[in-house]
């Protein structure tokens, strides 16, 4: 076994025994895997959102949270990680822009070449976990986007899916022992 390979070993391991199976999968066919990182929330975190159509103006509600979906880290190694090559990764959220998203695959592409060569992915999850939202700038507070193209839904008796599963069924408010918790969401239509 080479030296990337035992490293490799190694690391996923490492990972199996930190993380809970629901938040951490290996394909054990491959060096592949999938992380669910959730974020940690300040206290009195809150998320924002315009209701109404685009073309209305509406009106901002603000709901107070304790948690958000997680963040989700699909990642393939290849037989050179890491000392020359990087993990093949895509990094996925419900509640975070295409913006927002590929300012944090960057980052994270950036701390694997700080590495000069070593394993990053448990670096990734801690930045992920607890420095992503300060890197984009939200500290307090959750701007959802004001389209139509909105990923929230209130009432999914009322709910007509005629998009993608990405834009129409990712999000909706949940209220669980007095809090408000924003939850992933998936409509009758993309239900397997």
């Amino acid at each position: 076994m080479t030296e990337d390979l035992e490293e490799q070993e190694d690391e996923l391991l490492a990972l199996q025994s930190i993380f809970d199976a629901d938040e951490f999968v290996r394909d054990e066919s491959k060096s592949a895997g999938e992380i669910r990182v959730c974020v940690e929330l300040p206290v009195g975190f809150s998320v924002a959102l315009r209701e109404g159509k685009s073309e209305a103006p509406g009106f901002l509600r603000q709901y107070d949270i304790s948690f958000l979906p997680p963040l989700l880290l699909n990642f393939g190694l290849p037989e050179d990680y890491p000392s020359s090559s990087p993990p093949s990764f895509s990094l996925t959220c419900s509640w975070l822009t295409h913006t927002q998203l590929a300012a944090l695959r960057a980052h994270l592409a950036d701390l694997y070449e700080a590495t000069g060569g070593a394993v990053v992915l448990f670096s990734w999850v801690q930045f992920l976990r607890e420095d992503a939202l300060r890197f984009l700038n939200i500290h307090s507070k959750l701007d959802l986007p004001p389209d139509e193209r909105s990923t929230l839904h209130y009432n999914q008796d009322q709910h007509d899916c005629g998009q993608d599963f990405s834009w129409c069924c990712a999000l909706r408010l949940t209220t669980k022992n007095g809090k408000t918790h924003l939850q992933e969401y998936v409509c009758e239509n993309h239900r397997k």
